[in-house]
């Protein structure tokens, strides 16, 4: 995740939540109106504005954040909710047939290591292929880092169960 993500998400966690689900449009024009004046800023736009962000700019994301839980708590949304039953989908579905997730995460374990083997060793230098090669490895690389996400779970969802866990634990107390 790029840090001006991690910004608001100390900043405006709400917000930053809907970013990653099926309320992007209605988080992005949020914090692009709030930072730029503009419904639809650039990712590039954004970055600058929120990474160099001045006191008056993180206190229109915090008003932003404000304004947006209001609206989605008039549509009866909770943006958490949404993220963690979309994470629920898919676990269950895990569950039905689990047989087709671990042939593709073996075969792209498999190929991420051959194709770094062969990169590094030298088997994969003739002329003109370095370039494809290297974009292969980069390639089964990030698709490497995602089988990883998916048998061990990523940041974002430790630290969505970690919040769950500590709204359950309070509300039993």
């Amino acid at each position: 995740m790029s840090d001006w993500k991690n910004i608001l998400k100390s900043v405006a966690p709400t917000i930053a939540a809907g970013l990653g689900g099926p309320l992007a449009g209605a988080a992005v024009t949020a914090i692009s109106s709030a930072v730029l004046g503009k419904a639809a800023g650039s990712d590039d736009e954004l970055a600058n504005a929120i990474v160099g962000a001045s006191p008056e700019v993180l206190a229109a994301i915090k008003s932003a954040e404000f304004d947006f839980k209001a609206r989605m708590a008039q549509l009866g949304v909770n943006v958490f909710e949404l993220e963690v039953r979309d994470r629920g989908s898919a676990r269950e579905l895990f569950r039905v047939n689990h047989w087709p997730q671990m042939a593709l995460s073996a075969f792209v374990v498999t190929g991420f290591f051959a194709a770094l083997f062969f990169v590094l060793s030298g088997w994969a230098r003739t002329s003109g292929t370095d370039q494809a090669a290297w974009l292969m490895l980069g390639a089964l690389g990030t698709a490497f880092t995602q089988v990883l996400n998916f048998w061990f779970g990523s940041t974002s969802g430790g630290q969505a169960k970690t919040n769950l866990l500590a709204q359950a634990a309070g509300k039993s107390a």
